[in-house]
């Protein structure tokens, strides 16, 4: 996996000083078992979404099935 190259400045900024400034969510068309990986690898401390709320903040869309906010 490639990371970004913003993605610690990304993070570091989200949870500034301890306390979350955000409400991160995860939307993503991948297999919810890889997302749950691909996110615990991004946020292996739950400093982001904590691991008694990443089931509903973490969002597997299937193609055809997209919604528009419009």
């Amino acid at each position: 996996m490639k990371l970004r190259p913003a993605w610690e400045d990304l993070r570091s900024y989200l949870t500034a000083k301890g306390r979350k400034r955000f409400e991160v969510y995860v939307c993503t068309m991948a297999e919810r078992d890889y997302a749950l990986e691909i996110w615990r690898l991004l946020d292996p401390e739950g400093s982001l979404i904590s691991l008694r709320e990443i089931s509903q903040r973490l969002i597997c869309v299937r193609p055809g099935k997209m919604r528009h906010a419009f």
